[in-house]
């Protein structure tokens, strides 16, 4: 993982002057995360996620929690870090945000892409019209949601 030291500084580095240049938190979620980001992880907390949820992260995601950092350390506002929007969340928490019962669908590969058209989004998320049961809803979130953390 040392091959993205040189990033994982820039980001650090970036976040740090965004604290600077906005005292008054006035960019959007600013207020929430404080451009505050916790204490890096260690491997072996990654490790145990990965192999409780029988997948493995990115190199340059491990990077960024045993290099930069996960969370952060002010009250409120579940310890976002800072992030885009409102920041992101802690490594490992939230993760049934999305969906329920994520451990089936975490490993699963992803459906979405930023550069998906709006044709694209339509056939994953049209709907028949049909009443469909909590069960078999939960089972569609969780193959659309599939293999995100979300942030």
């Amino acid at each position: 993982m040392d091959n993205y030291k040189k990033q994982t500084q820039r980001i650090i580095e970036k976040v740090e002057l965004a604290r600077q240049k906005d005292k008054s938190f006035k960019v959007f979620g600013a207020d929430s995360h404080k451009y505050q980001i916790g204490k890096p992880l260690v491997i072996k907390t990654i490790e145990k996620f990965e192999q409780e949820y029988n997948l493995n992260f990115p190199r340059c995601y491990k990077a960024f929690l045993t290099q930069v950092g996960n969370g952060n350390n002010t009250k409120g506002n579940r310890n976002l870090a800072a992030g885009p929007f409102y920041g992101i969340y802690p490594f490992a928490c939230n993760i049934d945000e999305l969906i329920e019962n994520p451990k089936p669908h975490l490993q699963k590969e992803c459906c979405l892409s930023p550069l998906m058209t709006d044709k694209q989004w339509n056939e994953i998320t049209q709907e028949d019209g049909e009443e469909i049961s909590e069960e078999d809803y939960n089972e569609w979130l969780g193959n659309l949601f599939a293999g995100i953390l979300p942030y």
